[in-house]
């Protein structure tokens, strides 16, 4: 099969303020012309869409500023054939998302909460019924993400740094006619989490020199979209067939130092030695119809950078 995607598109996009109000719109234009040689057969396609976005934050004088927003998308699917020899129909969706950020009054220190709803359709999903053959793929399917997000970012106090964040995601199947309706999606953790500190010493003999630390984490997922097939996989050092991995916690940490700090000739001028898995914790990190991956073990990267 021999396959190509063509895609073009136009936009405009204004932001206006009216005092401590901003309102952001945009709309956009695309066009998408695909060609398809399949077995000798030759198969065109021609899409178009309007998608586009609106939002607006208010910035109050304490350091609130809640916002929200609506999105739509089109995205052309570049993946065959139906079985009928038909093309693929773009993939659509829509967002809805509500927040709030809020920056202390005179603290180098921002935090963030929003919730959001997504929906995708067009999807590409195995479906089943009387008279259709066994893994019949067809664009009946839907997908949902609803969830929720929250972060931190700043430097509390001098030389140190924070960077946190929380995520809450319902990611599943919302068509009926899909096989797997209701199910939860692949490969997707509902709960993901990491924090990060890092220090630079400001004074003293030793002022320049940095070190840091994180954590990682990220709660079990299923391995199928019907949340019940096993896949042959090793999970915690043995083998067994699993339908879920396992949740799974990495550390990180970084050393660095600052040559400007010390030397004023020498400004712009650092290194530093970061270290990803420290304890080079074995875990899986995605799974699919062919078998399991590993994640990536502990990584050593030193770099010596120079800005000017």
């Amino acid at each position: 099969m021999d396959q190509h995607l063509e895609q073009r598109g136009v936009y405009v996009q204004d932001e206006a303020k009216l005092g401590k109000l901003t309102v952001l719109g945009g709309i956009r234009y695309d066009w998408a012309e695909g060609n398809t040689l399949n077995l000798g057969t030759r198969v065109l396609n021609n899409d178009e869409k309007s998608s586009g976005r609106i939002g607006a934050i208010y910035n109050f004088d304490v350091g609130v500023a809640p916002y929200v927003s609506y999105s739509t998308s089109f995205q052309p699917t570049s993946v065959g054939l139906l079985s009928n020899g038909q093309p693929y129909k773009p993939t659509i969706g829509e967002q809805v998302e509500a927040g709030v950020k809020y920056q202390p009054v005179g603290y180098n220190l921002i935090f963030t909460a929003a919730v959001y709803d997504l929906k995708q359709q067009n999807v590409v999903s195995a479906i089943a019924g009387p008279g259709i053959p066994p893994n019949t793929n067809a664009q009946v399917g839907e997908v949902t993400s609803r969830g929720f997000e929250g972060s931190v970012v700043g430097s509390p106090l001098p030389g140190l740094s924070l960077r946190g964040q929380y995520s809450y995601l319902d990611n599943r199947i919302a068509a009926p006619l899909d096989v797997n309706y209701g199910k939860v999606l692949a490969n997707t953790p509902m709960h993901t989490a990491s924090l990060w500190a890092n220090y630079v010493v400001q004074n003293g003999p030793a002022v320049g020199f940095g070190f840091g630390g994180g954590v990682r984490y990220m709660s079990e997922m299923y391995t199928t979209n019907a949340n019940n097939l096993t896949v042959p996989t090793i999970v915690a050092n043995s083998p067994l067939l699993a339908n879920i991995i396992p949740a799974s916690t990495t550390f990180d940490a970084a050393l660095s130092y600052d040559f400007g700090m010390r030397f004023n000739e020498l400004k712009g001028l650092s290194a530093a030695l970061n270290v990803n898995n420290v304890f080079d914790r074995s875990y899986v990190s995605v799974c699919t119809a062919g078998g399991c991956r590993w994640a990536v073990g502990r990584t050593v990267l030193a770099t010596m950078s120079y800005r000017w």
